[in-house]
Parts: structure tokens; sequence; C-alpha cells
């Protein structure tokens, strides 16, 4: 597995181990911040074995039609990609970055220009608690904080609300979680202030896994005729499909943007908008 790595990610990581402030509620992101500035890109940081965490890391490529307009041909272009670093002992989520593809088109390669970035927090109990976003390509401060979104739990421990507060005050963003009888998660209510914006509903395969989400969005006619949400003629304007390996981990997601002229979601002739590969523990080293 691959140890700690000496980039502006891991040296906030190492400061967060050094300090005995990992994931803890005390102390934020942007002090630890700080202190990577102070340290220097050059300088590495001499960690105690014991505190050395192992990351294994994840990618997400998302992929986008070329020129010749055929869906997975040899022409489809890179439109982002994400690297995911996860504890390799826990699974917890630790950072995830974003990235625009460079001159050579290809991911994960030296000429890659990161888009933003995030770190998570996490509570006493394990539960992810916060989760800041800086922007990886501001013009006005180095790693700029974007926006701090927040995390609750139900009763059973599910999360039941995610709130994000942008860093202009432009506006505040919550997202409610239902769930079924099962415990699946079967829809997420997009809230911008007091009004409802959008919402996913998510569909199930027998064996549990989601497979399927339908979004309804007010400026796509998603409450329908009737002009209420909730109802039965509320109108889903994106489809997305999710393909499983056979170690039953996320293979693909198919994004379609439009329903085709048989007017049924899930058919051959819907109008895909990209599609992402998932790869994971991907360059992990012992």
């Amino acid at each position: 597995m691959r140890r700690t790595a000496f980039s502006i990610s891991a040296l906030v990581f190492a400061v967060m181990l050094s300090t005995g402030a990992a994931f803890s509620q005390e102390r934020g992101i942007d002090d630890l911040l700080v202190e990577v500035g102070k340290i220097g890109m050059e300088e590495k940081l001499e960690i105690p074995a014991e505190k050395t965490v192992d990351i294994v890391v994840d990618k997400e490529i998302k992929y986008v039609a070329g020129p010749d307009k055929v869906w997975f041909s040899d022409d489809d272009m890179v439109y982002e990609h994400y690297q995911i670093e996860r504890d390799a002992k826990t699974g917890r989520l630790l950072r995830s970055f974003r990235y625009l593809p460079g001159e050579d088109r290809i991911p994960f390669t030296y000429d890659d220009k990161l888009k933003e970035f995030q770190v998570m927090e996490y509570g006493f109990d394990g539960q992810l608690i916060k989760e800041k976003s800086f922007d990886g390509q501001s013009r006005r401060k180095k790693y700029e904080l974007l926006s701090t979104t927040t995390y609750e739990y139900d009763q059973q421990g599910r999360k039941s609300s995610k709130t994000t507060i942008y860093s202009d005050k432009r506006k505040t963003c919550k997202i409610l979680y239902s769930y079924d009888e099962y415990g699946q998660q079967v829809r997420a209510e997009d809230y911008t202030g007091d009004e409802l914006e959008k919402y996913h509903r998510f569909e199930y395969s027998a064996s549990g896994q989601m497979t399927k989400m339908l979004e309804y969005h007010v400026d796509h006619d998603g409450k329908g005729t009737d002009g209420e949400w909730f109802t039965a003629d509320d109108v889903a304007s994106s489809a997305k499909e999710t393909l499983y390996g056979a170690d039953a981990n996320k293979a693909e997601d198919h994004k379609y943007i439009s329903v085709g002229p048989d007017g049924e979601w899930f058919t051959d002739d819907d109008q895909m908008q990209y599609y992402v590969i998932f790869e994971f523990g991907v360059g992990s080293e012992s």
C-alpha cells in the first residue's frame, strides 16, 4: 500500500498526524493549511512509523464522446478525473481531488490541472461530520476555501441531511435523505434556501445495489402539469445507470441527459451525456 506522499494533500494529512488533530472536531483544516504553508513544499516530514497511515487510491475517469460522436469508441475524450484517497484500514474517505486533463489529454499525468479538492473530518464516533472544499486554481488565494459541508444522521445512524455553505455567502444548499423500510436511500431532496430545486429518486437491484437514478428539476418541468412536487406527473429530466463488476464494486456510471423518442428512460434511444469508469485500489504499494 502507498505510504504518505509529499504533495499538498499528504502534507496536510501529515500535519494532522503529527499534531494529533486528525479527523477531530477541535481543529479545522484552515489552521492545518497555514501550517503546511510554513513547512514548504520541498521539505519532507519525518513521521514516526507508528503514526503512518496506509492510503488506498481509487480513481474515477469521466469520458465524453469524441469527434466521431460514437460512444465507447477510441476517440472518446477525458472530460475530468478524480483521485480519491481512503484509509486502508478503516475504509474512510480522506481526501478527493478533481483534475482537468492537460494538453496530452491523458488522465493522471504530470500536466493535469487540479481544479478543486475536498478534505474530510470525522467525529469521535467515526461518522463523517464535515467536508471542506478548496479551489485548486484560485488566482486570488492559494487553495481558497470554496465551501463547507456538514452532515447529520438519524437515530439509525443513516445520513439524514447534508448542508453546504459557500464561502462567498451567495447561497446555502441542503439535501434531505429518505429511506424505505429496508434502509435503502430512495430519495434525496435538494433545497436552495427554502426552495426545493430538484430531487433524485433511486432504484435498486434484487441484491440491494443502487442501479438507477432519476432527477426531477424545477427548471425542466420537474413538477409536471399539476405544479406539485412528488406527484405522479413529475417529469424526470435526466437519469443515471450504474453497472457493477463481478466483485460487486462499481464499474461504470452512464449519465443520460434526455429521454429518447420512445419516452422511456433506460432504453437504447436515450441521449448520453457522459460515462464514468471506476478503478479501486489503484496505485497502492506495500
